[in-house]
């Protein structure tokens, strides 16, 4: 299949086209700057273009020749990230339906149960993204996730930053909420599903573990192997949290806020997923995904590398102190901190 992917630098964007050419497929990889492309250890097995979400200009001839396009585009550092969001996505239906694309595939956010003006504004930007493209003359499948499990992800680098740095983790009331994460593995493997598959519409995608927000945490500083006690904080506005997390992780302080908003519902599949996706691939489990995360690996966008481990090409606020080498060993860039039998 040929199949054109969108913010190909991008966090899942970079990782996705690894696994689709290890499939066989034929990929075309866009990107504002393609020049950027050849930061890739892919660079050499793809079509390079440019391909700006804001400009049709470059969409059509980007999109061209492609049997399938997956949309990997969002905004969340811009301030005005609704509006842009909703304009990149009405264009993008627009040119892939002139460049003749049989089919498109949207990675979106989870949508908890429930009136839609309560939900935080990501993830009403999500799901507008989701209506115009589903609205559009493409036949498109959206998949939902929370929380992806992988060094480099935005979700996960927070929870890694916020253990690593703080020495007890304040947990707002607000925070005491369901999620379902999903290893970025997973992720991959369901976007090579939906390009195969001919269902339109949604569904959602998870990892086999239900847990609250401060599970998670205390998961992930379990795998660590490091301790963090966690003490009530009460009602602390969202906004304050935002800042205060960005200031500690050093993660852009509009796409952590944003981020924190959506912690305040409870994220969990509610439209199972095709039960045949999954069928000879079974899920990871959360502390094997942070695991992974934790490789001193660097092998996250490689042709058969491993996605969960980190990357050159990675964001410069991603990465933490703390390494997994193998299975049982645990250590620190900054020093020794445990092994476990």
């Amino acid at each position: 299949m040929r199949v054109f992917v969108s913010g190909a630098t991008g966090y899942l964007g970079s990782r996705l086209v690894p696994a689709l050419l290890a499939a066989g497929h034929e990929v075309t990889a866009g990107a504002r700057r393609p020049d950027r492309l050849a930061d890739f250890p892919w660079s050499d097995s793809v079509r390079a273009v440019e391909f700006d979400a804001l400009r049709q200009d470059t969409q059509v001839p980007a999109m061209r020749g492609a049997d399938a396009a997956v949309y990997l585009v969002h905004s969340l550092e811009n301030r005005d990230f609704v509006r842009l969001d909703a304009r990149a996505a009405r264009g993008f239906a627009r040119a892939a339906a002139e460049a003749g694309v049989g089919r498109v595939v949207y990675q979106s956010g989870l949508v908890p149960e429930g009136e839609q003006a309560r939900h935080s504004r990501h993830i009403r930007s999500r799901l507008e993204v989701e209506e115009i493209l589903l609205a559009g003359a493409v036949p498109t499948l959206s998949l939902r996730a929370a929380i992806i499990v992988g060094a480099g992800s935005t979700s996960f680098e927070i929870v890694r930053r916020l253990t690593e740095r703080l020495p007890v983790i304040p947990i707002p009331s607000w925070m005491n909420n369901w999620v379902q994460p999903i290893a970025v593995v997973d992720v991959l493997h369901a976007l090579g599903c939906a390009l195969a598959d001919d269902r339109t519409g949604f569904v959602d995608i998870g990892g086999p573990e239900i847990m609250t927000y401060p599970d998670f945490i205390r998961l992930y500083a379990d795998v660590a192997g490091i301790v963090r006690p966690q003490v009530a904080a009460g009602p602390v506005p969202a906004e304050v949290v935002g800042r205060s997390v960005a200031r500690v992780s050093g993660l852009p302080r509009r796409t952590v806020t944003a981020l924190a908003r959506s912690v305040a519902e409870d994220m969990v599949c509610t439209h199972p997923l095709p039960s045949d996706w999954f069928a000879d691939h079974p899920r990871t489990d959360v502390a094997s995904a942070i695991r992974r995360a934790l490789s001193p690996a660097r092998t996250g966008t490689a042709v058969l590398g491993d996605p969960q481990s980190a990357a050159d090409t990675d964001a410069d606020w991603s990465g933490g102190h703390i390494e997994i080498s193998g299975a049982t060993r645990y250590r620190s860039l900054f020093g020794h901190v445990g092994a476990r039998d």
